[in-house]
């Protein structure tokens, strides 16, 4: 009797002790976030309930032909010519000499290296207007002087609007068969995966359906946020957190600013109209505001969430997986992030489209 009873005490321990490290394997996880944001909003706008502007876009079976169009011109079969006027739709080889209107040699807009174009295209017009034009009726081997205007989107802000004198050598031309969209084409390009051109087609157009609801998703949140944060109060900012967030924004848009030959305070006017502390100042603001509704909505992230939900959240913020986001930010960051999206989503899903 005795051992029996032992045995029935060891067993209720087990099963006592089992639950308890079992809760204990999905506890709540506490989420620092360096400040309070009680301390710096002092009146939190509406965030239930907000309006947003429908948006009514589908996808067009233009955009579908366009991209496909597209697949096929890159499947090119290209043959070289060599006594055939080149046309509209050839791929040649060119070597440029640009001079300005003085005659000076302007080495940035020449190249003495090979450089391949489809005539036709715009790779080139879009910026030297009728540039490929007017290569048209010329024979491989020849060389012949053209004017072009630069147009004033080109990425040297110097030239735009200059007429400029091209000196172009067509070294070798090429004349193109462009594949039709078949069974066989589709097998081959697609490794097997679609085999047929009504399956691929039907993917290409799923592709643009996705990318157009993740657009229009984007565009709903940013138009909600943005009607809170103009409609929210605050005192003034964290300042350690604040100036972390300069130092961040500053660094990724350091990049972008240099691609485009620009200081970065002046890429950050140019491209959001704001200096980078602004900026910075909105980004902070917005997870000011989405600390709040954390708080008052009670919202949490257990161990369990932050383990099964770790790859989806990696993937819906461009990484791809849960690992490769833990290599570039710290693991309480990102628990922080999954929390915050929790109050991104309750402020999402109770938007209301205008009337």
């Amino acid at each position: 009797m005795k051992k029996s009873l032992l045995r029935k005490i060891s067993i209720c321990l087990t099963l006592v002790l089992g639950m308890a490290v079992f809760s204990g394997c999905n506890r709540k996880i506490t989420i620092d976030y360096g400040y309070d944001a009680k301390d710096y909003i002092t009146e939190l706008a509406e965030y239930k309930g907000v309006e947003y502007t429908p948006d009514n876009r589908v996808v067009e079976e233009s955009e579908v032909d366009a991209y496909i169009q597209k697949v096929l011109e890159n499947a090119t079969t290209w043959t070289e010519t060599t006594d055939q006027k080149v046309s509209l739709g050839d791929k040649v080889t060119i070597q440029v000499k640009a001079t300005d209107a003085d005659g000076m040699y302007l080495p940035e807009l020449s190249t003495s290296d090979d450089y391949d174009v489809v005539l036709g295209s715009g790779s080139i017009s879009d910026n030297y207007e009728n540039f490929e034009e007017s290569l048209v009726g010329m024979l491989p081997g020849r060389t012949k002087q053209i004017k072009c205007i630069i147009s004033d989107t080109f990425e040297g802000e110097k030239y735009r609007g200059q007429e400029i004198t091209f000196t172009v050598a067509v070294v070798t031309a090429y004349s193109g068969t462009v594949p039709s969209l078949t069974d066989g084409f589709v097998n081959t390009l697609t490794s097997g995966k679609y085999t047929t051109a009504e399956g691929y087609r039907k993917s290409i157009r799923d592709m643009y359906e996705t990318k157009l609801e993740e657009e229009k998703h984007s565009n709903r949140y940013e138009e909600i946020i943005e009607t809170i944060m103009n409609n929210t109060k605050v005192s003034s900012y964290p300042e350690d957190v604040l100036k972390e967030q300069i130092e961040r924004t500053t660094s990724s848009m350091d990049m972008y600013a240099a691609i485009y030959n620009m200081e970065t305070e002046e890429y950050c006017q140019d491209r959001f109209g704001c200096t980078i502390e602004e900026y910075a100042k909105r980004v902070v603001l917005q997870e000011m505001i989405l600390q709040q509704v954390v708080e008052k909505e009670g919202l949490t992230l257990t161990t369990k969430e932050y383990k099964n939900n770790l790859d989806e959240f990696a993937q819906s913020v461009g990484y791809s997986d849960g690992e490769a986001l833990l290599e570039k930010y710290d693991k309480e960051y990102v628990q922080k992030n999954m929390l915050l999206q929790k109050a991104m989503d309750l402020i999402y899903d109770s938007s209301v489209p205008k009337q």
